[in-house]
């Protein structure tokens, strides 16, 4: 029995989707001559799939708010999960019998090539350089005249890595660790380990160069004060209030918004905001008001508001990367 359900007004005409429960909601836009067909659709608010993008899934799709599958992508799998605000850019070629998951915020460019042979795991926050390749298989010489060459291995890429500029390629079974950094034209054939850049043909450590540094969170706190600033800079009609805590007001055309800076989430109980940014307490059984950054645990209470949307894409993809602590549940992260 099939369940649908389409509240968007922006699918073309010429678009073709075909499957057993489809759940379309608002905002959502499907290109001209777009086909996805699977089991079990899901297209969430603000989604963007391009023209002539074709999508198929024995299994299960799912397009998490205002991501992006970019024009004339072909992407063949058995499940596809792709959470917020994450984008595949155009000309994407996807393969494989298997289960692809993709995180929250990132971004993978144009022309790149993800085969999945085998389960391919890309963290949140990742960034994938334009015409990268990350393979599951590598096989091809005949088994039978005795090649030794042949492997199928799942591929995991974790959270906050860059595989910098262009032209890069992920071997089979390959743990590429967190906040790693593989620089541009590299072959990496062996494991990753985190915060540490590789390159080379075959990728091999760089230990002059260091991705990232220690932060404290009152380093964030001084950066993210910064970007609130360039942030109210971008409405006619902004300004920093006066009082103890860190303040402003925005007018916009959603209407007016207050951005606050506290310490923790219990200082949120006696003030009324838009959104709020916390040194630490986020707690994901609770309520708030609007909508809370927590930057110790780069976790965020999601509420969709036009002003929080406005923000997380102001601060994508390289001033900060936050994930709801309420909303989509990740039923296919491992």
């Amino acid at each position: 029995m099939k369940k649908n359900s389409i509240t968007s007004s922006s699918i073309s005409k010429t678009a073709n989707l075909k499957a057993e429960i489809i759940n379309i909601s608002d905002e959502a836009t499907i290109g001209e001559n777009v086909k996805i067909s699977a089991k079990e659709i899901y297209i969430s608010r603000g989604c963007k799939v391009e023209e002539g993008t074709n999508i198929s899934a024995t299994g299960t799709i799912f397009l998490g708010d205002f991501t992006l599958i970019g024009a004339n992508s072909i992407i063949q799998v058995n499940n596809l999960t792709l959470m917020d605000y994450s984008k595949l850019q155009r000309n994407m070629f996807m393969n494989g019998g298997n289960d692809c998951f993709i995180g929250y915020n990132s971004w993978i460019g144009s022309n790149c090539i993800l085969n999945v042979a085998e389960s391919l795991y890309i963290g949140n926050g990742v960034g994938i350089g334009t015409y990268s390749s990350v393979w599951t298989h590598g096989h091809h010489g005949e088994l039978l005249e005795g090649c030794k060459i042949h492997k199928v291995s799942p591929v995991r890429i974790e959270n906050d890595v860059w595989i910098l500029g262009c032209y890069n390629v992920i071997s089979p079974g390959v743990v590429v660790g967190e906040k790693a950094l593989v620089m541009t034209g590299s072959i990496v054939t062996k494991d990753v380990p985190p915060m540490t850049a590789v390159g080379g043909n075959p990728a091999k450590s760089i230990p002059s160069l260091a991705p990232y540094e220690e932060v404290t969170v009152e380093d964030k706190l001084v950066k993210m004060t910064s970007f609130i600033q360039e942030f109210c800079e971008l409405f006619t009609s902004s300004k920093k209030l006066s009082g103890e805590k860190s303040s402003w007001l925005i007018e916009s055309e959603y209407g007016s918004h207050t951005i606050v800076i506290v310490d923790s989430t219990e200082e949120l109980e006696s003030l009324e905001y838009s959104i709020a940014i916390v040194k630490k307490g986020l707690r994901e059984e609770k309520e708030y008001k609007g909508s809370v950054f927590d930057l110790s645990s780069k976790y965020y209470y999601k509420t969709s508001s036009k002003i929080e949307i406005k923000f997380i894409q102001f601060l994508l993809y390289e001033k900060a990367r936050f994930m709801p602590i309420n909303g989509h549940t990740r039923k296919y992260e491992r």
